[in-house]
């Protein structure tokens, strides 16, 4: 944004990661201030290792609010004075704000990827519909994409007002995390089995071959593989990929990342990171300001994020 505006009652707000040179967080948040008319600015800190103290110490010069990318999520939530029951229960934090009463600690991760699964197939999440899920990586982001996702399975097979379960003795969905470290892995998965009765289980990424995947119907990728400035091969090999899979890639810089040209290629269904970016941006907004976005500001939101995105 051209034109940014600062006096002694400007309230800063930022986001902290590393690397930092693919994000487009500031054109979503300095849009919203802008089209707000609010006396805020939203910058970026690439800050490497960073410690509580630093933030504090920024906090004095008027910062209120941080958004946390990669790798800092689940240090953000370690650091935290108070816990979100949302980022308490993903053991991961990517907003965070500072108050009276200390620095409070929330996860909008979950919200924005989930938003944009129902958004293109409320099929995929739930437990009594086929086919697997397989979530790529066991970081800040996948914690909180999976936490999500078994959150909205589990109110869906609540019972109803009879005492019966909609979804009662229909567990046919599996969730499987996959990486190269199976004790990281293993981490995610024993937390994430203390709030589900679904079976939750590791695929080491050596494993995952053609065929091995046939019934996997929604994958979600949670590494920085793929992002701008980082545009290594997919992680998993193409041929993996079937025409009644679902691709989801959480990097949304560029927009058709290698993974998502490759799921193209196979007919696949497709979602673009750009969707969870713009969800869990409005409900970042939020937290930060008190104001609800309308549909408007998702509307212009959206369309800033996609003139900004590289093709």
């Amino acid at each position: 944004m051209n034109n940014l505006r600062f006096s002694n009652e400007t309230e800063i707000f930022g986001i902290i990661g590393n690397p930092l040179s693919h994000t487009l967080s500031p054109v979503l948040h300095n849009g919203l201030f802008q089209d707000h008319r609010m006396n805020r600015v939203y910058m970026v800190f690439p800050i490497e290792n960073p410690t509580k103290d630093e933030l504090l110490t920024l906090n004095r010069y008027g910062l209120r609010g941080l958004s946390v990318t990669i790798p800092y999520k689940e240090w953000a939530y370690q650091i935290a004075d108070i816990l979100d029951p949302t980022a308490e229960r993903m053991g991961a934090a990517n907003t965070l704000l500072f108050t009276d009463k200390g620095i409070v600690a929330y996860n909008t991760d979950g919200i924005g990827a989930l938003e944009s699964i129902l958004n293109k197939n409320p099929k995929l999440v739930e437990q009594s519909e086929s086919g697997d899920i397989l979530i790529l990586g066991y970081g800040g982001s996948a914690r909180g994409i999976a936490f999500a996702i078994l959150d909205y399975m589990m109110q869906k097979s609540k019972p109803d007002m009879n005492g019966s379960s909609i979804d009662k003795g229909i567990i046919q969905k599996k969730i499987f995390i996959a990486g190269r470290d199976p004790i990281k892995a293993e981490n995610l998965i024993q937390d994430l089995r203390k709030f589900s009765h679904l079976l939750i289980d590791f695929i080491p990424l050596e494993k995952i071959e053609p065929n091995s995947l046939d019934n996997v119907k929604l994958l979600i990728h949670t590494t920085p593989a793929g992002m701008k400035n980082n545009s290594i091969e997919n992680i998993i090999p193409n041929n993996c990929i079937h025409s009644s899979m679902t691709v989801f890639d959480i990097v949304y810089n560029p927009k058709k990342t290698n993974l998502l040209i490759a799921a193209k290629k196979k007919s696949a269904k497709i979602i673009y990171g750009l969707d969870m970016l713009l969800y869990q941006g409005m409900r970042q907004f939020e937290l930060f300001t008190g104001v609800s976005p309308t549909k408007k500001d998702i509307r212009k939101s959206k369309q800033r994020l996609i003139k900004n995105l590289q093709k």
